[in-house]
């Protein structure tokens, strides 16, 4: 998290062990420190980016 409010992140998406077997993470705001589960998928982590940022961002 250090190195993330270093470079001026908004967010991070934080996975552990037991997360990649269950296949999520948790997308969380340094600023607020809310956190929500997100897939774990390039499409899904971007959507779940589009609706908390509001605004577009597109997947490869």
């Amino acid at each position: 998290m250090s190195w993330a409010n270093s470079i001026g992140a908004d967010y991070t998406y934080v996975v552990g062990p037991r997360d990649l077997e269950q296949g999520s993470g948790m997308l969380k705001s340094l600023s607020s420190g809310e956190q929500t589960a997100v897939t774990l998928s390039a499409q899904a982590i971007v959507k779940s980016c589009n609706l908390t940022l509001r605004f577009p961002v597109g997947v490869g």
